[in-house]
């Protein structure tokens, strides 16, 4: 919905019913998600969204221990506010962050602008703490064309990744809101183990 809210729940195949777990440290609306899985230990990643109430689009994000029940908060971790971004899981070493939009989105508040769908790709490192892979450092693919929650899928080799973004919500130049049809992809070599990524985007139409 257009309200953000802090409320998570999940559901049990065993006991077939939704259970209630830790609220968010901040209500959210539109946001991401990936879950993945470091030294054994299962966490749940929340990125960005809108706090539509407040026309604001978010660059936080929220990491969930799912042993613990415990939501951590980073605050001001993105480059930039955004919503509706599609999250993809990269063999549980690092989460992409690709398209969205940097209004709040929706929700019908007075402070919220119209949509402004983004080109943006951001990679977050999860393998020991999580950070931010700087794009001032870092050579990352960017889209071109700006997309909202785009579909994604992955593939990986022994030294790359390539990664399909499909279709997603748009707007041109002129400000006319579209679906968009096409396919993109980016396509990453890491070396020296992933600690160095550099990436050339490949658009695959």
């Amino acid at each position: 919905g257009h309200n953000p809210t802090a409320t998570v729940r999940y559901y049990s195949v065993t006991h077939d019913r939704w259970e209630q777990v830790a609220d968010l440290n901040t209500a959210r609306s539109h946001l991401g998600c990936a879950s993945a899985t470091r030294g054994g230990r299962s966490k749940i990643y929340a990125i960005a969204g809108g706090n539509s109430p407040m026309g604001v689009a978010m660059r936080s994000i929220e990491i969930y221990d799912v042993m613990n029940d415990e939501w951590t908060l980073r605050e001001n971790f993105l480059p930039d506010g955004r919503t509706r971004v599609g999250v993809v899981n990269i063999n549980n070493k690092f989460l992409g962050v690709i398209g969205g939009d940097s209004t709040c989105a929706g929700g019908g508040g007075a402070n919220c602008g119209p949509d402004d769908p983004l080109t943006a790709f951001d990679l977050i490192d999860i393998r020991h703490r999580v950070k931010l892979v700087s794009r001032d450092r870092f050579q990352l693919p960017q889209l071109q064309f700006p997309r909202q929650t785009p579909a994604t899928a992955l593939r990986t080799g022994r030294d790359f990744f390539d990664l399909y973004v499909i279709g997603g919500r748009t707007r041109d130049a002129d400000g006319v809101q579209g679906v968009l049809t096409t396919t993109e992809r980016l396509t990453v070599h890491p070396h020296a183990h992933m600690a160095h990524p550099h990436a050339h985007p490949h658009p695959h139409l």
